[in-house]
């Protein structure tokens, strides 16, 4: 989302079901629901609303140019021809696949996620193919800092995050994070798999992708929003996106806990990125219960994501109760039951908690811990361990 940006493929690793595909619309393209009917504004033969709302009308059309019900018209259809960009990212269909642009542009990018080619998930298929290595025998943990992203924790597990949207404000990131940043979208762009993003006047691989989310009051550090695949940013939006339905609908009912793996220092050129991520969503039953209802592991180097996939994910995420059966992430769900794992411990922290604390992973009380091997790190050493990591990657790849 997280503010920052979510990616190809996504949930790709092992979900169970399948997802249904949903009707797209390119850029430009309005859904039936916003079309305006033309057919019927009493223009002479030969003379096309669209004809009419560009200003080329044909001579026997020139006449009634200046009357009032033919100015209107035009008025009505031009409008509807010259929807902007940011109106067409407000579209239902188009919902959540908008995020502003974090190299620097600032401006809202409308279709993250390439079209669709076909009615089946291309990308989650492709998604998989690179997945299921990673998650044989947990290797999506070898060489990584495990950076955990789930509350208060206690003897008993964690608290999980009880989400709290805000606006995205502006984001600030070092000049290391950036270098970093910059150095993977070029290796990710080499790679003749790999699907950039592009503004129209530039191409980009690597966006910084929040853990939690920035409208979430999530930092804007190499901690909390490690560079990744502008893929996996779009998958990890889908995902938001559908969390934000959730907390409408399920308010305190709500806890998310979200782990970061950071490729670590020994990883070369890598190092300081992120190689994957875990996405859990716990709701809270009529019986006071706290039921994992959605359990993902995605790559933070994925090469692509389709329309489709990205909105299956949205969609997935908004229509989950706590009744939901959890998704299969490393384990399959026992007959009937959830998957085995910690559960929701004790309280979440408050908003306000959050809202101090969301200038910094070190103050942010969302950001819970990071380990590597059996060392174990508070937010502050976490931070401060990270940042030396940028840092030193930022100088191998400046020669300075």
């Amino acid at each position: 989302m997280s503010s920052s940006g979510r990616s190809k493929g996504g949930k790709g690793l092992g979900k169970g079901g399948g997802r249904k595909a949903v009707p797209t619309f390119s850029a430009g393209v309005q859904a039936p629901h916003q079309r305006k009917d033309h057919r019927n504004l009493g223009l002479p033969a030969g003379m096309t609303a669209t004809g009419l709302a560009l200003g080329v009308l044909k001579d026997d059309a020139k006449k009634l140019a200046h009357t009032p019900s033919v100015q209107s018209a035009a008025s009505d259809i031009t409008a509807s021809l010259r929807r902007s960009r940011r109106q067409q990212a407000l579209d239902p269909e188009n919902e959540g696949l908008s995020r502003p642009d974090r190299t620097g542009g600032g401006g809202l990018l409308s279709g993250r996620a390439k079209p669709s080619t076909t009615s089946a998930m291309d990308t989650t298929q492709d998604n998989k193919s690179v997945m299921t290595p990673l998650l044989a025998n947990k290797s999506f943990k070898e060489g990584t800092y495990r950076v955990h992203v789930k509350g208060a924790r206690d003897k008993a597990g964690t608290s999980g995050i009880r989400p709290y949207f805000t606006q995205s404000g502006t984001r600030a990131w070092t000049e290391e994070h950036e270098t970093v940043r910059n150095a993977l979208g070029a290796r990710l762009m080499a790679d003749k798999g790999f699907t950039p993003l592009n503004s129209g006047t530039s191409s980009w691989g690597a966006e910084n992708s929040h853990m939690a989310r920035k409208a979430m009051h999530g930092p804007d550090d190499v901690l909390n929003a490690p560079p990744a695949s502008v893929h996996q940013n779009t998958e990890m939006l889908g995902i938001e996106t559908g969390v934000e339905h959730l907390e409408k609908q399920w308010g305190d009912r709500l806890r998310v806990k979200i782990t970061g793996y950071i490729h670590d220092e020994k990883q070369g050129t890598l190092a300081g990125t992120l190689k994957a991520f875990r996405y859990k969503i716990h709701l809270q039953d009529d019986q006071g219960e706290w039921n994992k209802v959605f359990d993902h592991i995605g790559s933070g180097l994925r090469g692509n994501i389709d329309q489709n996939e990205a909105r299956g994910w949205r969609d997935q995420v908004k229509a989950l109760t706590p009744d939901s059966k959890p998704l299969r992430s490393l384990k399959q769900a026992p007959s009937g039951g959830f998957l085995p794992g910690k559960g929701v411990q004790g309280a979440a922290p408050s908003e306000s908690a959050i809202r101090k604390g969301s200038s910094s992973s070190a103050l942010s009380p969302m950001v819970t811990d990071m380990r590597h091997g059996s060392t174990i790190f508070n937010r502050s050493q976490a931070l401060s361990k990270m940042q030396n990591i940028v840092k030193a990657r930022a100088k191998q790849i400046t020669g300075s």
